[in-house]
């Protein structure tokens, strides 16, 4: 007996064996152990893992609010809008509301040194609380001491708190000296083509009662723009720095019917504005868009708001926001607006005159007919001369 080999017995594992029996010999187990506790882990992991998935979830898929119209984002200053012939800053459009319908876009044209910049900030200033306005409310726009002839080839944009868009054209446009004459007569009459379709009112300043070279141009840009809107563009006609011995009511009169008949038979202009006079302020008169500035007066590089100046912008005022509810239910959005200009600036329309302008330069040469010498070996004096 001693001698036989004893036999061995192989015990089964059941699945039904507690965590106290040994592991088998023939392949390991993986014990309840293991499985109960990382039930437990999953389960708390999942918990804490509910509420930041929602979280995040919510932070990912916000809820869309609508704009609330009366929100705006302020501008304490201007901002380029167009700069280096035409080019969109487009981060300036972040400040146009989404769904506001209620705004009038403002443009400037004229010689350079006339005013333009100055015009539209005295428009801006509080003159009802001067104690309360600060210098930076006042000269949103730079406002140069000398003429800049080789001109900062730039628009900017300020937005008033009651969503007047003012567009100061800083270039000098028509300008006096140039090396390529016919190129920048081409790019004028293309800003005021621009300046035609995208503004609501536009300032005609001059310091003289009659610039014919600017109406020349403002007549040839309304000719070439093909396509016209419902609505006219609204001309103020503004004749600054004026000294009081040189107001002369027989010449005004003369230059306001000249004006009535330049632009009597252009529809796309208006040169009117419904005042409302008499005692109730019931009765209805037309008026003739011109004001006259006087020249300011300054202290301490600060403009004095004397009771004519005072009366002169309320005046000016007063031909902006008439017919502004008209305005308002012919507007698209502010964003809309940039939209449109972004549209017309980047992809302009194919203008018949314009092209037929650039064949007649390209086969006639007509970009070196005419030649500025800055040479000053041919010129002892330093100066231009044109052969």
């Amino acid at each position: 007996m001693s001698g036989k080999q004893q036999p061995k017995i192989l015990l089964k594992s059941r699945p039904t064996d507690d965590s106290t029996a040994g592991p088998s010999t023939a392949t390991p187990r993986r014990t309840p152990t293991i499985l109960a506790n990382a039930a437990p882990q999953i389960a708390s992991s999942s918990k804490s893992a509910d509420p930041r998935h929602g979280a995040a979830t919510s932070k990912s898929h916000p809820v869309p609010t609508a704009p609330d119209p009366y929100s705006y984002t302020p501008m304490d200053g201007s901002l380029v809008l167009l700069k280096n012939h035409n080019a969109i800053n487009y981060r300036t459009l972040d400040f146009l509301h989404e769904t506001n319908q209620d705004y009038v876009v403002i443009g400037t044209i004229g010689m350079p040194g006339v005013g333009k910049s100055t015009v539209l900030n005295l428009l801006n200033r509080n003159l009802y609380a001067p104690e309360q306005s600060d210098n930076k409310a006042e000269c949103i726009f730079p406002v140069h001491s000398a003429i800049n002839i080789a001109g900062d080839n730039e628009v900017r944009m300020h937005i008033t708190e009651d969503r007047l868009i003012l567009l100061d054209c800083c270039e000098p446009v028509f300008g006096h000296a140039r090396k390529d004459f016919i190129q920048h007569e081409q790019d004028e009459l293309k800003k005021l083509m621009i300046l035609l379709r995208v503004c609501h009112v536009i300032f005609v300043v001059q310091e003289e009662y009659y610039n014919i070279r600017l109406m020349r141009m403002l007549m040839w840009a309304e000719m070439m723009t093909q396509v016209h809107s419902n609505l006219p563009t609204k001309l103020v006609f503004i004749r600054n720095k004026v000294i009081p011995h040189s107001e002369n009511h027989d010449s005004r009169e003369r230059m306001i019917n000249l004006y009535r008949q330049m632009f009597r038979n252009a529809p796309s202009f208006s040169v009117t504005s419904t005042s409302y006079g008499g005692d109730t302020g019931m009765q209805q008169e037309e008026m003739f868009n011109y004001i006259e500035f006087p020249v300011l007066e300054k202290v301490c590089d600060t403009v004095v708001i004397t009771e004519h100046l005072k009366e002169t912008i309320l005046l000016l005022r007063q031909m902006v926001y008439t017919g502004r509810t008209t305005i308002m239910g012919q507007n698209c959005s502010e964003k809309a607006w940039g939209q449109a200009l972004v549209k017309l600036v980047d992809c302009p329309e194919s203008n018949f005159f314009v092209d037929k302008y650039e064949k007649l330069k390209e086969k006639y040469n007509l970009h070196n007919h005419v030649k500025i010498v800055e040479y000053s070996s041919r010129d002892s004096t330093g100066l231009h001369f044109v052969e």
